[in-house]
């Protein structure tokens, strides 16, 4: 029954990723005025020995340990806080924190533009309001190299942090309680059943939670498009942004497409690696 369904995902998934590999080895641009021809390794080439692609990735991996990291830290600290609460306000909190997971990136990256916007920033007034230092007079926080940064990396935490709540807090409501119950008993302390009983017990559901974090934070540039589009002078241009723009600003479809499958094997490489350690903890 399940044939039909396999069969179409294959042929829209095989199909584009067997073009792209062959548009790796080839000069492809969609401008009439210059023609498509076979280059061989060339883009290949072009593409280790390009400073601006490895910028990217180090741009890259800063974004993604800030992101990573923060979004695990406070996703587990908030589930835990649900998860104290009286009963009857549990159901209530998962509800409000989810809020932000929502809105569409685009629509997430428009909204944190507008509330951070020079002139009619909500953020914005209210940040050089209580700035007396004057450490943020005159700049602009998606124009400035040093709060770019920190900027997208606190949007992206703001809607996929309540992510690894929701996980880690499942992970929490399937735990024995016998186990704690016991732990109780035996005069144990809260922060004694957290480092001993908690943790070791949700290692798989956080591993999990990092796995899906990782393949996102690593495909999707969305917000950061929308917001910064890579700049200012490529402070916030990931690698996945350098591919759309020469992709579909430069025109080079053939150094987008060697570029996109250097991406898919790292990612492949990273899944296989959290999969194993998943594995490893089940």
């Amino acid at each position: 029954m399940l044939l039909p369904t396999v069969v179409i995902i294959a042929i829209i998934t095989i199909y584009p990723f067997i073009f792209m590999i062959k548009m790796s080895f080839m000069k492809y641009s969609t401008i009439p005025s210059i023609p498509t021809h076979y280059i061989g390794g060339a883009n290949w080439i072009e593409l280790f020995h390009d400073e601006r692609v490895v910028n990217s990735w180090i741009t890259m991996l800063i974004y993604y340990a800030g992101t990573i990291g923060s979004e695990l830290a406070l996703g587990i600290v908030m589930a835990f806080l649900i998860d104290s609460l009286p009963i009857g306000r549990r159901s209530f909190f998962p509800s409000v924190v989810i809020i932000p997971m929502f809105f569409a990136p685009v629509l997430a990256g428009l909204l944190w533009k507008f509330l951070f916007h020079d002139v009619y920033g909500f953020y914005t007034y209210y940040l050089h309001k209580v700035d007396f230092l004057n450490l943020f007079k005159g700049i602009s926080v998606c124009g400035s190299t040093k709060l770019a940064m920190p900027f997208v990396i606190a949007m992206d935490i703001w809607e996929w942090a309540p992510l690894v709540t929701l996980i880690v807090l499942a992970g929490l409501k399937s735990l024995p309680k016998e186990i704690i119950e016991a732990s109780l008993i035996d005069g144990a302390k809260y922060s004694q059943q957290l480092r001993y009983i908690l943790l070791p017990s949700l290692k798989p559901v956080i591993v999990v939670a990092f796995f899906l974090r990782t393949m996102d934070i690593f495909r999707f540039y969305t917000k950061i498009k929308v917001t910064t589009e890579g700049g200012p002078a490529d402070t916030t241009k990931i690698v996945a942004i350098r591919i759309f723009d020469n992709a579909f600003r430069f025109y080079r479809l053939g150094y987008a497409s060697t570029m996109a499958l250097v991406l898919l094997f790292v990612t492949i490489i990273l899944a296989e690696i959290i999969f194993k350690s998943v594995l490893k903890e089940i």
